[in-house]
């Protein structure tokens, strides 16, 4: 398996989900010589009220995910994420043939004696499953992006506590575009620290922003998520935030 997963939580239906994702098998996706779906539905034993799961199911769900990975991933089966709601928890595969799942399957949970559990597969050549019900949306990736990032401010001795600068930048295909995100940031408290011109014809129009705030992990999708927006409303891209470490 990659180095690069990621938990996130989305809406499924209009209930609540969390999912751990493998994000780094997205570049090669799909994979010509994994065109099968399968996967492995268990019921979570005590749920939160939400469905979601309890720190119980949790370490459970995190043994269970890698007795599987361990038994069932080779060359023809690739582990690719897990998707909790309702009161259960899928574990999704992509694999070369359907033939004998069932068995590998109950041969990988030989361990887990006391959990019943479903599996089933299904032709699935585009991924469609990997893409349309694991994959983040923009704005799930930009939280993920952000839960990161505070990672390793925290990584780096940040405690915090202290408000300081958060600088914001984001970029546009003309300048009127550029100038309606202005305007909303500065109605979200933001000031413009620098215009970035393009400096060859089919170059975006950059701005830098800043407003002051703790980049905290509570914190952080509240000070961004509204800037994300805006540059999206105005047909540009938010591009990150950046801002010093207090330690």
């Amino acid at each position: 398996m990659s180095k690069d997963w990621a938990f996130y939580s989305r809406d499924a239906d209009g209930q609540p989900a969390s999912v751990r994702l493998d994000m780094a098998i997205a570049e090669d996706a799909p994979l010509a010589h994994l065109p099968v779906a399968a996967w492995v539905q268990l019921p979570l034993l005590r749920p939160h009220d939400d469905g979601l799961p309890g720190q119980a199911d949790a370490d459970a769900l995190d043994a269970i995910e890698a007795a599987l990975a361990a038994a069932l991933v080779a060359r023809s089966t690739a582990y690719v994420g897990r998707f909790a709601t309702r009161g259960r928890c899928d574990f999704h595969f992509y694999t070369s043939a359907a033939g004998g799942w069932k068995e590998r399957v109950a041969s990988a949970l030989q361990g887990f004696p006391d959990r019943t559990f479903t599996c089933g597969s299904r032709p699935d050549r585009e991924w469609d499953i990997y893409f349309d019900r694991l994959s983040p949306s923009e704005e799930d990736l930009m939280r993920i992006q952000n839960r990161r990032l505070c990672d390793a401010l925290q990584g780096s001795g940040e405690r915090f506590e202290q408000p300081r600068p958060i600088e914001h930048s984001a970029y546009f295909p003309d300048a009127s575009a550029r100038a309606r995100f202005v305007e909303r940031a500065t109605q979200a408290g933001c000031r413009t620290i620098e215009m970035v011109e393009p400096e060859a014809r089919g170059e975006q129009y950059g701005v830098r922003v800043s407003a002051i705030g703790i980049p905290s992990h509570e914190r952080i999708d509240a000070l961004t998520l509204p800037l994300f927006r805006a540059a999206e409303d105005c047909g540009g891209e938010y591009d990150g935030w950046e801002t010093q470490v207090i330690a």
